[in-house]
């Protein structure tokens, strides 16, 4: 069983044969008492009254005790001894001694398994050794997960008042014992689990439940593993779902379709598609009766995330190879243009008209067209779909419009600098005047200041369109990403005063941030979950992954960058003064004469 599995899985029963203990077992085991010896070897002696000497975060919970007078040993600390190097290697008390030579054994006996406050009273033993109450087991509403420590098995002990802090908000996630229920699962911990489990851990827990695979499950985790590049592992995920005998639907080919466009496979995607069409495997889509899809259609449109390598050999003079390296192969704009031209040939027979098209359709098709240069049509092609549009549209219609609008404004073909950010915004604003509903946000205006890069007066000019863009349609097209790109124009145009504000603007909105955040958590914790009745949904990818954690990594390089400058500018300025004051010579005092004596 995949270790990495273990930490979504419910507590298994007690063993209740006495014959001997399986390989689980076994291994739980030993990771009990590897635990248990790797803390016992970090137990600093009695530092008590001697400066300088400080024990870590888990020495100190070593040494705690509980209200029985019972020795705890604590779990996995993320606290680590920076000089654990410097100091001599510690010998294991006695106690730790004693609780790693009785591993396996209960603690505290605690109170019956039929009382009802077993649950929340029960000291923690091994996982193979506690037995949930039948009250608790596959629970209907889920929260968090039962286990949200590191990758480690949970072998070791706690102390009551631990027990009972745990406790309180820990529901299990129940086994599945159908199809539709392990792909629920497989929902739930990329909807509602946050941070997000890492794709092999969803790979683990899948390959756990071989009995339950189906269409959906391997379409959920191939579209996972597409999204993080991860192309081979969905090629796997393709073979393992032909290997089971499971039937191909529309979605099964549009994602082996994605899987190689995305890759820059374009043709071999075509001549794949091709040949499905002449057996006739190919599915019709609900909207075509005869040729491709256009769900599939659409794939063909797509933008190539990686670029296929190819190998590059050069030479000298005489004709003597001098070195070997890999290029990638990208795509011109002579073949962009022919496969816009296959794509139009190939067009769906049922193509819907231009108002009742879906947005992304449109995008697809402006990608295309603005890759191949074609940006003319591009631009005609949006206007008419924004005139054509109704005048009330759904929420995810509006992201998507305004996705086309960033998508013009990152392929405009001025120069770099002022000229480009003047026909940026004129193409913005006239694109935002043909529907009512079509607003700016944060990344319309991020995508506004990027051609300032190369103008002179860059950070005051931010700012200005930045301050006007909050005062014209409020203050949401402002967030971090925003505030980030003005203090670096403005560090880039030496203006420490802009800088100043930004960076007192955005510590604010991290204070405002992490207080939501925490009142959230509150009263997830003390409010039932109320849309767990219902099956969830695939959450869009912008959602699932917010990207908080990147632009907390680009703030923190951006202060680094302020503070070497900041710091820079200071010592020069007072280097100058000091040489200036080494220059000037010293100034005489004036000596007073001493008074003459009174005439007598």
């Amino acid at each position: 069983m995949p270790l990495r599995a273990l930490r979504l899985l419910h507590l298994p029963e007690a063993a209740t044969s006495a014959h001997s203990p399986s390989f689980a077992t076994n291994l739980q085991l030993a990771a009990g008492r590897a635990w248990s010896q790797r803390v016992a070897a970090r137990v600093p002696p009695k530092t008590s009254g001697v400066r300088g000497v400080h024990t870590t975060r888990v020495c100190r919970l070593v040494e705690k005790r509980t209200e029985r007078d019972i020795p705890v040993l604590a779990g996995p600390s993320t606290v680590t001894d920076h000089n654990r190097s410097n100091k001599p290697s510690y010998q294991p008390s006695g106690k730790v001694n004693e609780i790693a030579t009785t591993a396996g054994t209960e603690v505290l006996p605690g109170p019956s398994a039929d009382s009802s406050e077993w649950f929340m009273n029960s000291v923690g033993t091994y996982l193979d050794q506690t037995e949930a109450p039948p009250e608790y087991r596959n629970r209907p509403r889920r929260g968090r997960l039962y286990d949200d420590r590191p990758h480690q098995l949970q072998s070791f002990y706690y102390s009551l008042k631990a027990k009972r802090q745990r406790m309180q908000n820990l529901t299990y996630l129940p086994p599945p014992d159908s199809q539709a229920a392990l792909r629920e699962n497989l929902l739930y911990l990329i909807t509602k689990v946050h941070p997000v489990p890492r794709l092999p851990l969803l790979l683990d827990y899948h390959d756990r439940y071989p009995e339950y695979h189906s269409t959906p499950s391997y379409h959920l985790l191939i579209f996972l593993s597409i999204r993080h590049h991860s192309y081979g592992i969905a090629t796997r995920l393709f073979r393992d779902h032909l290997a089971a005998g499971l039937p191909k639907n529309l979605e099964s080919y549009q994602l082996e379709v994605r899987n190689l466009v995305q890759q820059g496979l374009w043709d071999q995607a075509w001549r794949y598609v091709l040949t499905l069409k002449d057996e006739g495997v190919l599915p019709n889509s609900p909207h075509d009766e005869a040729g491709i899809p256009i769900e599939i259609w659409l794939e063909f449109c797509r933008t190539p995330k990686t670029y296929p390598m190819r190998p590059r050999l050069l030479y000298d003079e005489s004709g003597r190879l001098v070195a070997k390296s890999l290029e990638k192969i990208i795509p011109t704009a002579a073949e962009e243009k022919t496969h816009q031209r296959v794509l139009n040939q190939h067009r769906p027979p049922s193509m819907p008209p231009l108002h009742r098209t879906p947005p992304f359709a449109v995008f697809c098709i402006v990608q295309l067209l603005m890759r191949s240069g074609d940006h003319k049509r591009a631009l005609e092609l949006t206007r008419n779909f924004f005139s054509a549009i109704p005048r009330s549209l759904r929420h995810n219609h509006i992201r998507r419009c305004m996705e086309i609008i960033h998508m013009h404004m990152i392929q405009c073909p001025a120069k770099d600098g002022l000229p480009r950010f003047y026909q940026t915004r004129r193409t913005m604003i006239s694109l935002l005047k043909l529907h009512r509903a079509l607003r700016p946000n944060a990344r319309t205006i991020f995508l506004l200041l990027g051609p300032l890069h190369r103008a002179k007066k860059c950070g005051t000019v931010a700012y200005k369109v930045l301050q006007s863009a909050k005062k014209e349609w409020g203050p949401l097209v402002e967030d971090r990403r925003v505030q980030r790109r003005v203090t670096l124009l403005a560090v880039k145009e030496g203006r420490h005063d802009l800088v100043r504000n930004m960076l007192r603007d955005e510590s604010t909105m991290r204070y405002v941030r992490h207080g939501q955040l925490l009142a959230q958590q509150s009263a997830d914790n003390l409010t039932p979950l109320l849309e767990t009745d219902r099956p969830y949904t695939r959450l869009p990818l912008h959602v699932i992954y917010p990207r908080k954690g990147r632009e907390t990594r680009l703030w923190y390089r951006l202060r680094s960058r302020i503070y070497q400058r900041t710091k820079d500018t200071i010592g020069a300025y007072r280097d100058r003064v000091w040489a200036r004051q080494r220059r000037q010579p010293p100034r005489e005092t004036k000596q007073t004469s001493p008074a003459r004596p009174a005439l007598e």
